[in-house]
C-alpha cells in the first residue's frame, strides 16, 4: 500500500514554492509538507504520479520555455500569489485559479476567480475576475461576471487590429476598447457600468446591453445601444414616441406635450425626473 499512501499525501496535485529548500523528484519532495522548488522537477513529479494540478505557494515565474500545457494553476490568493507567465512558457489550454495573472498566454485558457493585470494574447474564457490592467486579445474570448478594480485602475480590452470577436456578461465597472479594424462581433451586457470606445475602434457591429453609459468615440465602428438603460435613453425613448402615447388625462406625458416645451426642455425635465427615481 506504500504506492497508494504515497499517491494521496500529495493531495492530487504537485505543490510548488520556489523558495523551498527542496529539490529532485524522489518522495515526499512535491508534496504540501516538502513543496518543489522548480517547475522542471515539479513537471517531472506531475508526469510520473498523473497530476495535471500544480498548487504554487507565493509567487512564481512560470518560464524556462517549458511546456505546460493542459496544467491548472492554483495560486494561494490574489493577493498571496502573483504568477507572471514569460512568452516563452508553453501554456496552451492551461488554467489559472486563485492568482494575479500577468504575463503572455498561447490560447484556449480557462482563468477563474483572479486578478488579471497585463495579459497578452487571451483566447478563452475569462470568469468572476477582477480586471486591472490591459486584455489583449487573439481569437474568440469570453468574459463572464468581471468587474473592475476601482479606484485602482482603468482596465482596457485591446483587439490587436486581429480578428477577435469578444463576449462579455455581466460585467460591473469601466472598461475601454481599442484597436479593432475587423469585423468580428462584440457583444457587451452589462450589469452596471461604462463602456469607453477609442478612435482606434474603426470596424465590425459592436452591442451594448443593460444597465450603464457608453462613451463612443469609435470611427467607422457599428454601435448598437439599443436595448441599453440610462437616464438619457430613457428620455430619448420616450421622446421619439408618438405623441398619441402620452395623452393619457392627468399623466406627466399629457403635460408634457401641452405644455409647448421645445423637445430640449423636454428632455432635461424628464433628465430631472428619471434621475429622481
Amino acid at each position: 500500500e506504500l504506492a497508494d499512501i504515497q499517491y494521496s499525501s500529495f493531495n492530487n496535485s504537485v505543490s510548488v514554492d520556489l523558495l523551498s529548500i527542496y529539490t529532485g523528484t524522489i518522495y515526499p519532495v512535491g508534496t504540501p509538507r516538502e513543496p518543489v522548488n522548480n517547475f522542471i522537477d515539479a513537471l517531472d513529479i506531475a508526469s510520473e504520479r498523473g497530476f495535471s494540478k500544480i498548487n504554487i505557494i507565493g509567487n512564481a515565474i512560470i518560464d524556462f520555455g517549458l511546456d505546460y500545457s493542459g496544467k491548472i494553476f492554483y495560486g494561494e490568493s490574489i493577493t498571496k500569489s502573483i504568477l507572471t507567465i514569460d512568452v516563452a512558457a508553453q501554456v496552451s489550454g492551461c488554467e489559472f485559479f486563485n492568482a494575479t495573472i500577468q504575463g503572455t498566454l498561447d490560447g484556449g485558457s480557462t482563468i477563474k476567480e483572479c486578478k488579471i493585470m497585463n495579459l497578452d494574447y487571451v483566447n478563452g474564457i475569462v470568469e468572476s475576475c477582477i480586471l486591472n490592467g490591459t486584455i489583449t486579445l487573439s481569437g474568440n474570448a469570453i468574459l463572464l461576471d468581471c468587474w473592475d478594480d476601482l479606484p485602482n485602475s482603468t482596465p482596457t480590452i485591446d483587439f490587436n487590429n486581429t480578428s477577435s470577436s469578444l463576449s462579455m456578461s455581466n460585467y460591473n465597472g469601466q472598461i475601454f476598447f481599442k484597436n479593432k479594424n475587423s469585423n468580428e462581433s462584440v457583444i457587451i451586457d452589462l450589469n452596471s457600468g461604462k463602456i469607453t470606445l477609442e478612435n482606434t475602434v474603426t470596424a465590425g457591429t459592436i452591442t451594448i446591453r443593460g444597465v450603464g453609459q457608453v462613451i463612443n468615440n469609435s470611427v467607422g465602428a457599428t454601435v448598437d445601444t439599443t436595448f441599453l438603460l440610462n437616464p438619457s435613453t430613457i428620455t430619448d425613448s420616450i421622446l421619439d414616441a408618438q405623441t398619441s402615447e402620452h395623452l393619457i388625462s392627468g399623466s406627466i406625458g399629457e403635460a408634457i406635450v401641452n405644455s409647448g416645451l421645445t423637445t430640449e426642455q423636454a428632455k432635461q425635465l424628464l433628465l430631472i425626473f428619471v434621475n429622481s427615481l
